[in-house]
């Protein structure tokens, strides 16, 4: 059993991980190296056997100029000689990196994963396969670490992400190099490789190697099983930090008239365990910046220190012009530009005068009471139990998200106030199982903090009988006819006319 067919059986199971169903088309990326020719001649061999076709990439960086041309020249030849298409496309690093102040081999990845992106589409390739191997793997989850990372980084590589597929993770340099050597497959040796100016060249020829003598094995080895574990517990942190960001994060209404704003729950997040807390704060920074890069360990920790305790107010300053702003209530992360909340809605009223909710001497009589602080009015009419039963089967969800409710004699006559929330408010939610405090419960419906002092209340006392717009108590669900039938609209200020008829806005 030849070591070639060893290694093209270990990408056959790697294939059929990936795409259980089989793959049609595949976009070799071949620098020249012992690693991507190897690779190179082992998809060739294996794509009769599978039934896909490959084709062949390869990016001349502009960094050796006669010695990348050769590259060049070197894998376009061993594509003809193979039968394989291939495509060569050259890109500056050294400009690049002068321009984005980049090291060479930060921009020259930052290109060539470009380039991959480029022809992946065109092609329409399932994957572009590259050909790191157990050593890269290793270099790679120790260069993170030495750089200070998050859990995704001491991941390493994954097998696929991003359209990138890397079948050969767990397979040494050594082996693939024995396997060229055992088919007598030419490969180029890139000069760079052995310049430890190099960050990953200095920790492959100087810094691994020390550590295989004083530990007296193979290191790689271990640091790339250690990746490969991390990357199941970070598959479960994730799916537990979107299960959370679910909990606490506020609807997209919240941030009307604001752009690249993200906001959450404080207390809900102050909740969460710091592991968890971590990823969410990161998660919310992606979705707002649209970076996966920048926000560092010092940024997230200064934010979850910051919105811990009773701290009404505060602000965190983060990396390209963001903020993380807070109150008593709610997170927001956006950029510094954008952290202007609509004024209709970021002033709270506070303090509303309570106003009496008076009883109608008969079917004729309405009473209107006003309240422009909270941007509307309530009207009140006596109606009869067959009115009443009209008004209920043409609104179906008097219970929650409406404007109207019907209330008997009995409750209408205990001194409702018509106001907005007062510390020390209970509610009883209809449908609910037992009482909370109503800015617990506002806080579980996700309404922003901002707002909660504009949403009218129907009260008696610190109970709250109806939260306007969102749900009645279960003391309003059941009015007794017996008591006389009152029927209680609120019209928003928003609508044009009222006609007495429930309206959303």
């Amino acid at each position: 059993m030849s070591l070639a067919w060893q290694l093209q059986q270990h990408i056959a199971q790697k294939i059929d991980a990936v795409w259980p169903n089989g793959v049609n088309r595949l976009l070799v990326g071949v620098s020249g190296g012992a690693d991507s020719v190897c690779l190179l001649h082992l998809l060739q061999a294996l794509s009769s056997v599978k039934c896909f076709s490959i084709s062949v990439l390869h990016v001349h960086h502009s960094i050796r100029q006669g010695e990348a041309d050769d590259d060049a020249a070197f894998v376009s030849h061993l594509c003809t000689q193979l039968g394989v298409p291939c495509i060569v496309e050259t890109v500056d690093a050294p400009a690049y990196a002068k321009t984005h102040k980049k090291s060479l081999e930060d921009a020259a990845r930052i290109l060539r994963h470009a380039v991959f992106t480029k022809h992946f589409s065109a092609l329409k390739a399932q994957a572009v396969v590259l050909a790191h191997h157990e050593d890269d793997q290793a270099e790679t989850v120790l260069l993170h670490l030495l750089r200070g990372t998050s859990g995704a980084g001491i991941c390493g590589m994954a097998l696929f992400r991003d359209h990138l597929f890397r079948p050969l993770l767990e397979i040494p340099v050594k082996t693939l190099k024995t396997c060229l050597l055992e088919n007598a497959w030419t490969w180029r040796e890139d000069a760079t490789n052995i310049d430890e100016k190099y960050r990953r060249n200095a920790l492959r020829h100087s810094i691994l190697p020390r550590l295989a003598e004083v530990t007296g094995q193979n290191v790689s080895k271990p640091i790339a099983r250690f990746a490969a574990i991390a990357q199941e517990d970070q598959a479960y942190l994730q799916e537990q930090t979107s299960l959370a960001w679910e909990q606490i994060a506020l609807p997209d209404d919240a941030c009307a008239n604001t752009i690249g704003q993200i906001r959450f729950s404080r207390p809900l997040f102050q909740n969460l365990p710091t592991a968890i807390a971590r990823r969410v704060l990161l998660h919310a920074w992606q979705l707002a910046s649209g970076a996966a890069q920048d926000l560092t360990y010092a940024h997230i920790t200064s934010g979850i220190h910051a919105t811990q305790g009773t701290g009404k107010q505060g602000q965190i300053d983060l990396p390209r012009g963001y903020s993380l702003v807070f109150d008593d209530d709610t997170c927001t992360l956006g950029h510094s530009s954008n952290l202007r909340v609509n004024e209709n809605l970021a002033t709270p009223i506070k303090m509303v005068s309570g106003k009496k909710i008076e009883i109608p001497g008969g079917f004729c009589e309405l009473i209107t009471v006003l309240i422009p602080e909270l941007h509307g009015k309530m009207t009140v009419s006596r109606i009869s139990q067959g009115e009443a039963a009209i008004s209920q089967n043409s609104h179906e969800s008097c219970a929650q998200d409406t404007y109207r409710q019907i209330v008997d004699g009995r409750l209408l006559g205990q001194s409702l106030t018509l106001r907005n929330r007062r510390s020390g408010d209970i509610f009883d939610a209809a449908g609910s199982p037992g009482k909370k405090t109503l800015k617990k419960w506002l806080i579980d419906q996700k309404i922003p903090a901002n707002r909660r002092y504009n949403i009218p209340l129907l009260a008696l006392g610190t109970e709250v009988l109806w939260v306007i717009g969102y749900r009645r108590s279960k003391q309003m669900a059941t009015p007794d006819p017996q008591q006389g039938l009152y029927e209680l609209v609120w019209c928003p200020e928003v609508l044009a006319q009222c006609d007495g008829v429930g309206m959303r806005v």
